[in-house]
């Protein structure tokens, strides 16, 4: 066996180890044992019908899947529309503070002081200078801020739909209608990649376009691998500036590039130009992200920002589980600058990984690979709840909520299967053939894990770089395990009924005796909602209002509540009521440290926050301000006048 089919081997293991680990992890969190026994019932009829539906599939013509992709595509985007239309989300923390810096930016204001949040972290830098680009052109043909996020979610996201599906036609046919299915059914293309715009999504896109124009790349005219060689360079140049892991590719490009001009640079020489290219976009993103912080006039500041070593040393926190950890962060920054930061981690670090010793390295490892392969709350991710969303949802809600939380972990394990079977598949050959393409994908995946595993802090956010790997890999081994599913067809269907009834009756069994877990909950449903703010923590600058001034400002409940809170500063000394404009009905909110609070009965209907300064002087409030962005249908009024694109922070549920 050659070094390149032991390294492979060794890639195929390791990743095969991490999708079992997701596909347990998506199984079992969150604990609610009815979930999981249906998502095991789920996953036994789908292995059951999958050799059918591969069959069906095959005897599909090209213009017939070509016709289902685009009935599909439509049928998504007019449930896409219609979310933004009747339900926008309140999208609050990193997405949130980008897209207003952005704003500002886009007015020809290139002051950073609104916000220490860009000193911090100012990776974040290179996103919010091009989003300002997009705000000063949908400006000039006089579009909101929302509908400009909106027409770029709905670019990114079904530009990645559209190629994903293209891609797995051509290449790995079989798998086609299943990946379809996926993105129709599951919240994932009508959730957080269509409320908020951020990083995560172009870097889908990124990876995405990189693999297709590889694998095609011998198939192109001259002229036609000018152009994609152009786009191929935009996109790595892109996603780089905006999402700076994406240098787990470049050295996954390495690698492979690597191996091919040592061992097999006759067979696919073509291939060392592509290469080349995303190297080369990779190495012009450095200078670029400098050029464009000097041209928005940011300057960074060592008073704010922090170490790389930090997000390691925050990983490994004994207490934590591998995510970000708040606590960690304070501590940080009661230190006063960026050296003495480092300093402090030189020692600090090496103190987290004696404590946790090696078993205890090799436990947080598993959890944070779980952590990452988990797709429970991608849908709710920087987003909390819906402004106002109609009456008619409102009721399905938690049904909705659970349906969705299903669906998705059970697409995934179906994805993270598929992908399983692919790499069992390659393992099994005595030689594993060079296929390049399918080897940047398997190496690239494997990076990922491994770099927010051992290294970098955890989110689930950050395994879903995996998905347009992933997909590369179901479309590239499809007709390897083929023969594995024609034996399966053949077994005799009592067998293969014996061995579905038996999974169900375990998973009966399961239900009924309920184990140590968690009974199953139902959701609570939030009725309104506005959440977007840019933090105290990053000197965010808050909204005066003089003695005794009365703020008011509208909301409607689409379905009743029994909580109500409105944010406030602490040591706040305010009046506040919401008032029932249906009924003249008021409701007096209970002061707290940071919020006040009205816990009873709120029948539907429209409702007034009314907040009073209770002082002889003047008191700062918590609100939002925005250049064009519409927070709420209802502004902030301030002694009757009216403050367009203000709002309070406050939200509205129904507890259960």
């Amino acid at each position: 066996m050659t070094k390149t089919s032991k390294f492979m081997k060794l890639v195929l293991g390791l990743l095969s180890f991490s999708l079992i680990l997701g596909i347990l992890a998506n199984l079992v969190v969150p604990k609610n044992l009815s979930a999981t026994c249906f998502i095991i019932i789920l996953a036994l009829v789908s292995f059951f019908f999958l050799p059918q539906l591969r069959t069906w599939t095959n005897r599909l013509s090209p213009e017939q899947i070509q016709k289902i992709i685009y009935l599909s595509l439509a049928l998504i985007l007019g449930i896409q529309v219609s979310i933004l239309y009747f339900m926008p989300a309140t999208v609050y923390h990193d997405p949130f503070r980008v897209l207003s810096q952005a704003e500002v930016l886009s007015t020809g204001d290139t002051h950073w002081q609104y916000s220490t949040y860009f000193w911090r972290y100012p990776n974040n830098v290179a996103l919010t200078a091009m989003l300002a680009k997009w705000f000063m052109f949908t400006n000039l043909i006089h579009l909101s801020t929302n509908t400009a996020l909106h027409i770029l979610t709905l670019l990114f996201l079904d530009t990645f739909i559209l190629l994903s599906l293209k891609f797995i036609v051509e290449v790995g046919k079989k798998n086609s209608l299943g990946i379809t299915a996926f993105f129709i059914f599951s919240p994932w293309a009508y959730t957080y990649y269509l409320q908020v715009f951020y990083s995560d999504l172009p870097i889908l896109c990124t990876l995405l376009i990189c693999l297709i124009i590889l694998k095609k790349w011998p198939t192109f005219s001259k002229k036609q691998r000018w152009l994609n060689g152009f786009i191929l360079w935009i996109a790595v140049l892109f996603g780089q500036l905006v999402k700076p892991n994406l240098i787990v590719f470049a050295i996954a490009v390495l690698i492979v590039g690597g191996t091919l001009w040592l061992k097999h640079r006759k067979t696919h020489h073509y291939l060392l130009v592509p290469l080349t290219v995303i190297l080369l976009g990779f190495t012009l993103a450095t200078p670029l992200k400098v050029q464009l912080a000097h041209a928005v006039n940011f300057v960074p500041n060592t008073r704010y920002e922090l170490p790389a070593t930090h997000w390691i040393w925050m990983s490994y926190d004994p207490k934590g589980s591998g995510m970000y950890k708040g606590k960690d962060v304070v501590k940080m920054m009661n230190l006063p600058n960026k050296n003495r930061r480092q300093k402090y981690l030189n020692h600090a670090l090496p103190q987290r990984l004696e404590t946790l010793g090696p078993l205890g390295l090799v436990k947080r490892w598993v959890q944070k690979a779980a952590i990452l392969l988990n797709v429970s709350d991608i849908s709710t991710a920087y987003t909390s709840g819906f402004i106002e969303a109609p009456s008619i949802y409102q009721k399905i809600q938690p049904f909705m909520m659970q349906y969705g939380n299903i669906v998705m972990r059970f697409c995934f394990i179906f994805i993270y299967g598929l992908s399983l079977m692919g790499c069992f598949s390659l393992l099994r050959m005595p030689k594993i053939p060079y296929e390049p393409i399918l080897n940047l994908a398997l190496i690239s995946a494997v990076g990922y894990v491994a770099f927010h595993t051992l290294v970098w802090e955890t989110e689930s956010r950050y395994g879903q770089s995996l998905l347009p790997l992933l997909l590369v890999v179901c479309a590239c081994t499809a007709g390897l395990y083929q023969p594995a599913a024609a034996r399966i067809k053949n077994i005799r269907f009592n067998h293969l009924q014996t061995a579905a009834s038996l999974g169900v009756l375990l998973s009966v069994i399961a239900l009924i005796s309920g184990f140590s877990w968690q009974t199953p909950k139902t959701q609570d449903v939030i009725v309104a909602a506005q959440k977007s703010q840019l933090s105290a923590q990053y000197a965010a600058k808050w909204q005066e209002i003089g003695p005794h001034s009365v703020v008011t400002q509208g909301v409607n409940l689409n379905h009743a509540a029994n909580y109500f809170s409105v944010s406030v500063l602490p040591e706040a000394q305010l009046e506040i009521r919401l008032v029932n404009l249906n009924t003249n009905n008021h409701y007096c909110l209970k002061p707290g440290s940071t919020i006040f609070k009205y816990r009873g009965h709120l029948p539907k209907g429209r409702y007034q926050i009314v907040l009073k300064n209770r002082v002889l002087k003047t008191q700062p409030i918590k609100t939002v301000q925005t250049k064009r962005y519409e927070l709420t249908p209802h502004p902030l009024k301030i002694d009757g006048e009216t403050w367009q694109h203000t709002s309070l922070l406050y939200i509205a549920v129904d507890k259960i």
